[in-house]
């Protein structure tokens, strides 16, 4: 691997079957998507040797590894947390854990005006609101009465939820692979590792 050196492995495994990606700075350099509902540490593991072998790399040649805190699926969260936790320990390198929703949010420039909302499962929607940093879980029709009454604020959903949505002026897809926010957002600021985001659903 030569003229690369700050490569970063993203993991986030808890929305939708969970994505990853491999960056050298905040380029994304390969990416992938679980077409499976839910997260499986041995289809992440099969996807991260292909990423790194694809791009003429070897985890030796990783220098930081970006986790999703969450929120999202349980099991997911913990799956891509001792993924990260794994690497980390085998290769001696630095890995900084963050929240899908703020990771998300920084990659926009006016985050006070902005919702960002990801799916979690069971028709249950995680919500950061912008101004207020208050992160929540509503439910899929109310995230949909909210867009349609509210077009002051920019709402940046998950790909599953803006197709559910349909063309809306104030919606913004935001794609279906959340790790590579998690990596740019990791990369570009020097953020506490975050405690697991798990959040109650009560309806």
């Amino acid at each position: 691997m030569t003229g690369r050196s700050e490569l970063t492995l993203a993991i986030e495994a808890a929305i939708s079957g969970g994505s990853l990606a491999l960056l050298d700075r905040d380029a994304v350099l390969a990416s992938w998507t679980n077409d499976r509902p839910v997260s499986r540490a041995e289809d992440l593991l099969r996807e991260i040797d292909s990423m790194l072998r694809g791009n003429g790399a070897k985890p030796q040649d990783l220098d930081l590894i970006a986790v999703s805190a969450g929120p999202g699926s349980f099991t997911g969260i913990r799956i891509g947390q001792a993924t990260a936790l794994g690497f980390k320990n085998a290769l001696d390198i630095s890995m900084r854990s963050i929240s899908a929703l703020e990771a998300i949010a920084s990659e926009y420039s006016s985050p006070s005006s902005l919702l960002v909302a990801l799916p979690v499962g069971r028709n249950a929607v995680a919500v950061l609101n912008g101004q207020s940093g208050v992160v929540s879980v509503t439910e899929m029709s109310l995230l949909y009465s909210a867009v349609q009454m509210d077009a002051a604020t920019t709402y940046i959903l998950h790909t599953d939820l803006a197709s559910e949505i349909g063309e809306v002026s104030n919606v913004v897809d935001a794609g279906k692979n959340v790790a590579s926010a998690v990596g740019r957002a990791a990369r570009s600021h020097e953020v506490d590792n975050r405690e697991p985001i798990f959040l109650n659903k009560s309806f």
